[in-house]
């Protein structure tokens, strides 16, 4: 199981997540930026720090800086933003 899980997501996604991480009891930090700075689903994460600039490619989807905030701090499990997920070929049909 996870110790910690950091969800770099934002809006009903991060929402979702966040609640159902209470839920089980795994504790979780919000990452969001500084266009989210008081979105009401930060109260849900035990932790919540910025991570960039409004634009989500400065701060969401910049993988590098989401990889070195939990190499740094010895996350267990980090929830990227889902448009930076890799798209299979069967969710490409249409």
């Amino acid at each position: 199981m996870f110790n910690k899980v950091v969800v770099a997501n934002r809006g009903a996604v991060a929402a979702r997540v966040l609640r159902a991480l209470n839920e089980m009891g795994i504790a979780s930090v919000a990452l969001y930026s500084e266009a989210d700075a008081g979105a009401p689903y930060l109260k849900n994460g035990g932790e919540s720090y910025a991570i960039g600039p409004a634009s989500a490619r400065e701060s969401y989807l910049n993988q590098d800086a989401l990889l070195k905030y939990c190499a740094n701090r010895a996350r267990t499990h980090c929830i990227p933003a889902m448009a930076s997920c890799p798209r299979t070929r069967r969710s490409r049909r249409k």
